[in-house]
Order: structure tokens, then sequence, then C-alpha cells
């Protein structure tokens, strides 16, 4: 009986471990793409938009 409980345990764990992963992962690509997008704000908006922009990434 404990062996089974063991066992669902470990299975749960390691799924969560999978979920934290793909978790980090898609805030790594959020983030990624939330530079590339103020990136292309500074390109595309006047000059007196970037430090907004430039503050939130060091936030990171």
């Amino acid at each position: 009986n404990d062996e089974i409980n063991l066992n669902i345990f470990f299975s749960f764990e390691s799924l969560a471990q999978d979920n934290f992963v793909r978790l980090q992962t898609l805030l790594k690509h959020f983030f990624t793409f939330r530079l590339m997008l103020a990136y292309i704000l500074q390109l595309v908006l006047p000059h007196n938009f970037t430090v907004p922009t430039k503050r939130d990434s060091e936030l990171i």
C-alpha cells in the first residue's frame, strides 16, 4: 500500500516538474517577445516613449 502511494507521489512530482519547466519556457518566450516588442516600439515611436520600456526590461 505504501509503495503505491509513493508511486503516485513520484509521478505527481514529475508531472509538476514538467509543468514548471513548461511554464518557465513560456515565461522566457514571453519576456523575449516583450523585449522584441519594446525594441520595435523604440524604432517606430518617437523617442520619449523609450523610457518606460527600458525600465520594464530591467525588471526581468
